[in-house]
């Protein structure tokens, strides 16, 4: 979502007069009494890894309205896992595209969701105004949302939770559910892989000679799109998986969505018999891939929506971290492991796209040795 430049122009520029215009209207409007709601609509537009640690609040949503209908906006980014989510009842796709492109689309869209008379709609995002836009136009009266930062989107919610830096992203999502009342204590992560999913990674993993008794571990090197300080340096995942393969008798399986050549001419000059170890994967459907982390000894990675899906399969994971704050975005379980840079600068996000430098020092300052020791502890 972050990298649709157009949609992203639309939604500061047209989003924030269109939230202050409508938001002054709605404050014509009394604030209803509590009730039981009946039909909620939620809304989440990115990204995959926000919608994983979205999920403990869909759970306990369910828990205390089971009769209630729940609908769930999304886009292609995050549809998989919304359709997987036994706490969803209706997944409705809003494609950006479309609505940039063709204003009856979105006229469309916005009567589908009126249809649905919700008595209280949820928006998720924590930035973006479209959200809170179409939130506001389905029609419900309990409107329940963040009040981000320098975001201006709140002026159109009945409720508002203040979105905190220094309070991780689960807890955020819930507080947006304890405005219905609803304890939410369970903060656990969780994810759905079927039989189908399993067999199809069972088979690709056997096509790249990976047998079912063969142990491998997953390093994730990519990152997304113009995220590119928040990636550890091509080269330091060269020299440590040239390392693992001097020192582990384990397969290596390197994933991503687009095919890693630049790292693979890095690992061309290894030995023969090592490089062997060396798994380049193809891209995977999300399912697909939670089926070969699952059964991986540990996943190795940036800060990404995949560290998130990891510790939702609760595998060991290992999450290398500079620009991005740990206390917000961090991987949770006892199994994980973050390392960070440690830099006066570190760390400088908050939302995901405040990036003030072009040096990337914070991630080349987390060095080789530290990352091995602690991939050792695990697979020892």
């Amino acid at each position: 979502m972050r990298g649709n430049k157009l949609f992203n122009i639309l939604d500061y520029y047209a989003g924030i007069p269109l939230i202050f215009a409508i938001g002054l209207v709605k404050h014509l409007h009394s604030i209803p009494k509590p009730q039981k709601p009946q039909t909620i609509l939620i809304t989440k537009l990115s990204a995959l890894g926000d919608t994983v640690l979205l999920i403990p609040a869909l759970r306990e949503l369910k828990k205390a309205f089971p009769s209630s209908k729940i609908n769930f906006i999304v886009t292609s980014i995050n549809k998989e896992i919304a359709q997987k989510c036994p706490y969803v009842d209706n997944v409705i796709e809003f494609k950006v595209s479309r609505a940039v492109k063709n204003p009856l689309y979105l006229l469309n869209f916005i009567l589908q969701l009126r249809k649905l008379n919700p008595d209280v709609a949820i928006d998720a995002d924590q930035w973006l105004r479209v959200s809170a836009i179409l939130s506001f136009l389905s029609g419900a009266k309990k409107l329940i949302g963040f009040n981000t930062q320098a975001q201006h989107k709140h002026f159109l919610f009945t409720h508002t939770v203040p979105h905190i830096k220094k309070r991780h992203e689960i807890e955020c999502f819930l507080d947006l559910i304890r405005q219905l009342d609803i304890k939410a204590t369970d903060n656990s992560l969780e994810y759905w892989i079927n039989t189908d999913e399993d067999k199809q990674a069972i088979d690709i993993l056997k096509s790249f000679g990976v047998q079912e008794n063969d142990k491998y571990l997953v390093i994730h090197p990519e990152v997304p799109l113009h995220r590119e300080q928040k990636q550890w340096p091509e080269e330091k995942f060269a020299e440590l998986i040239e390392k693992l393969a001097d020192t582990k008798k384990i397969k290596i399986l390197i994933t991503g969505t687009t095919p890693n050549n630049s790292l693979k001419n890095r690992l061309k000059n290894m030995d023969y018999q090592k490089l062997t170890r060396v798994v380049f994967m193809p891209k995977l459907s999300i399912g697909v891939y939670a089926s070969v982390l699952k059964h991986s000894k540990l996943l190795l990675c940036n800060n990404t929506g995949i560290m998130h899906l990891a510790c939702a399969l609760n595998i060991p994971v290992i999450g290398l971290h500079g620009s991005i704050s740990t206390e917000k975005w961090g991987p949770v379980g006892q199994k994980s492991i973050t390392i960070k840079a440690d830099i006066d600068c570190s760390p400088c996000i908050y939302l995901g796209f405040e990036y003030n430098c072009n040096e990337n020092k914070c991630m080349n300052s987390i060095n080789t040795s530290e990352v091995l020791n602690n991939i050792n502890s695990i697979l020892k």
